[in-house]
């Protein structure tokens, strides 16, 4: 049975220029530069659901002008700024926004950031995650880097904040989630980062892996895939756990099996949250499908409804009425 884990909520409101500093520090590590133009009241309020270094986080600071330098960092930083004004500076590189901007603050690098009254919503991704993202749907095997620059187009800004609302809805409806849910939704984010704003995946021309895999090594990785399937996986762990890269594990199920090793896994969900449909059917218990299907990972409804009836011929709520 898939686990849950705790999300960190919090929701912090102050009139106090001071507190409300201290606040944006707890939530996102820097070093503030105080350039405040009176030592009057501030409009201030946090409200954040975070799940490690995962987190949507929304952001109110009318009457708040300050500066603020932030060392590199290990998660990627998106926001999208909804009043106000905000310039960021780095190494040979400056950038402001304004209206509806969006921005990813490029990791691994020190960066000064300014705001004035500003309202934003930001969402925070481990690098380690859009990594593996990028190796595994991407083929990039050397450093991950971000440009310090705006969506690629504003069809993929409009993309990213589709994503962003649908991350922050999932993330802040309940304070305990599934492990495997919580899990997909920082993949998605990251995917859908890795494809809004410029960055190293984007000029990578492809190279087919070299020698063929035998089968018995797609064996072994669908072995374990099923044994795990309740845990959270990535497809670095089923590369790791078989003996051969991502690349080649990529490859050897396709050739064999004529899907990726994550179709894969998602197809054993599929089945897991059939036969507890069933036995719920059985049972005649209270069970939903929503329940069932989030607590295996599956966020989206309509997605999930369609996989599920592509695979057995049915709509998942036919499954859970018939005994």
């Amino acid at each position: 049975m898939p686990a849950k884990a705790a999300v960190r909520y919090t929701d912090f409101q102050t009139a106090d220029h001071d507190l409300a500093v201290a606040a944006k520090v707890a939530a996102i590590p820097h070093r503030p530069r105080f350039a405040r133009d009176d030592t009057g009241p501030v409009d201030f309020r946090l409200t954040s659901a975070a799940f490690g270094a995962f987190g949507v986080h929304a952001f109110r600071m009318r009457g708040l002008r300050y500066a603020a330098l932030a060392d590199p960092r290990d998660f990627l930083y998106a926001i999208r700024l909804v009043e106000g004004s905000s310039g960021f500076t780095g190494s040979g590189w400056a950038t402001s926004l304004t209206g509806n901007g969006c921005f990813l603050v490029p990791p691994e690098t020190a960066v000064r950031a300014e705001y004035a009254s500003a309202v934003l919503h930001a969402v925070s991704v481990p690098l380690a995650c859009a990594r593996d993202m990028a190796e595994e749907f991407a083929g990039l095997r050397g450093r991950l880097l971000f440009e310090a620059r705006p969506p690629v187009s504003d069809v993929m800004r409009r993309h990213w904040e589709l994503t962003a609302a649908f991350v922050h809805r999932e993330l802040t409806s309940a304070p305990e989630l599934p492990s495997l849910l919580l899990v997909h939704l920082m993949r998605v984010a990251a995917a859908s980062l890795l494809v809004t704003f410029p960055n190293s995946t984007m000029t990578l021309d492809y190279t087919p892996p070299s020698g063929r895999v035998a089968p018995a090594v797609v064996r072994r990785a669908a072995a374990y895939i099923e044994a795990n399937a309740a845990r959270p996986l990535t497809v670095a762990d089923v590369a790791s756990a078989s003996g051969v890269g991502i690349r080649a594990l990529q490859e050897a199920f396709r050739r064999h099996l004529d899907r990726t090793p994550m179709a894969y896994l998602r197809q054993v969900r599929l089945e897991a949250v059939r036969g507890e449909l069933r036995e719920a059917a059985e049972r005649r218990a209270g069970e939903t499908v929503k329940e069932t299907a989030r607590r295996w990972g599956f966020a989206n409804p309509s997605r999930f409804a369609a996989d599920y009836h592509a695979a057995f011929g049915e709509l998942p709520s036919h499954t859970l009425r018939r005994r």
